[in-house]
C-alpha cells in the first residue's frame, strides 16, 4: 500500500483532458494526480467546486477522494473549505529531494535555457 501512495507523488502531472485519453488505469488515479497538481499550483488552495471544474468531474465523485486524501494527511481543508497540500505530501517531497545535489536538480532546467 505504501508503494501506491508514493506513486501518486512521483508520477508526472497531466491535464484532465489529456489524462483521460492516455490513461489505462482506474479513473480515480488520474483524478488524484490532477487534484494534487492543481492544489500544488494554487497559492490559496482549491475548493471542491474548483477541483470539480479542473478535473471535469462531478463533486460527488470527488468528495470521497478528497476525504481519503485528507485522512491520509495528503491534503488539509481549512475553515473556508479550501484544500491545500498536507504534511504527508511535504514530507514525501522532502524525502524525495534529500541527498540530491543542487547541480543535479538544476541541470535539466539550465540545459533547457
Amino acid at each position: 500500500m505504501r508503494t501506491a501512495r508514493s506513486l501518486i507523488i512521483a508520477a508526472p502531472a497531466t491535464t484532465a483532458a489529456s489524462a483521460s485519453t492516455q490513461r489505462a488505469g482506474p479513473q480515480s488515479v488520474g483524478r488524484i494526480f490532477t487534484i494534487l497538481d492543481s492544489i500544488a499550483g494554487a497559492r490559496v488552495g482549491a475548493t471542491l467546486s474548483d477541483l470539480a471544474r479542473i478535473t471535469d468531474s462531478p463533486k460527488t465523485s470527488l468528495v470521497g477522494l478528497l476525504a481519503g486524501l485528507c485522512a491520509e494527511g495528503c491534503l488539509l481543508r481549512d475553515a473556508a473549505g479550501r484544500y491545500c497540500l498536507g504534511p504527508r505530501i511535504h514530507a514525501l517531497s522532502m524525502r524525495a529531494m534529500a541527498g540530491r545535489e543542487l547541480a543535479e536538480l538544476v541541470r535539466p532546467v539550465l540545459a533547457g535555457l
